[in-house]
């Protein structure tokens, strides 16, 4: 799949800015890559999805967005740090095959309730869920080996499972 390049930037930025009206849903296709803060900030985006071919979701891509629901694809294997860091997002179905969640993924993010699943995690980094505070998490992290600091601090999880292979 292609990237959402360097070069889009500037579509995005004038689509998606806060000083534009009205609300959109993005889908996306054949994109491989959503780039650094590709749309951190973004007042404009109510419900995200992408199609079978997104491997990353890099650092802050929806920092601070309006962002509420997030549909990713199987493909997906990273979410960056921060990358809905203090936005919107309420409920992200198709986390399923995510190994490695990064730093501050999710801190902030109030109005998260529903994660489709994160069991198969093999990294959850520091403060990944931070301040989540309706989020709650009911299962076993079977295969995570890396759990960072205070990553599900100030959330609304009260107990976790982990697996063998966390040292």
């Amino acid at each position: 799949g292609e990237s959402v390049s360097k070069a889009s930037e500037c579509f995005f930025d004038d689509m998606f800015s806060s000083s534009a009206s009205g609300s959109i849903d993005l889908n996306l296709y054949d994109v491989g890559t959503l780039y650094t803060k590709n749309f951190n900030g973004s007042k404009k985006i109510k419900n995200f999805s992408a199609e079978d071919g997104l491997y990353t979701i890099e650092k802050e891509a929806f920092k601070d967005s309006s962002v509420k629901n997030v549909l990713l694809p199987y493909t997906l294997e990273t979410i960056g740090e921060g990358a809905f860091e203090g936005s919107k997002v309420k409920d992200v179905f198709g986390i399923d095959n995510v190994t490695n969640i990064e730093k501050a993924t999710f801190k902030d993010c109030a109005n998260l309730t529903d994660l489709s699943s994160i069991e198969l995690a093999h990294s959850i980094g520091e403060q990944a869920f931070y301040g989540c505070t309706n989020f709650e998490f009911d299962g076993t992290l079977s295969e995570i080996t890396y759990l960072g600091k205070y990553a599900f601090a100030i959330s609304g999880v009260k107990a976790i499972e982990l697996g063998e292979g966390l040292d």
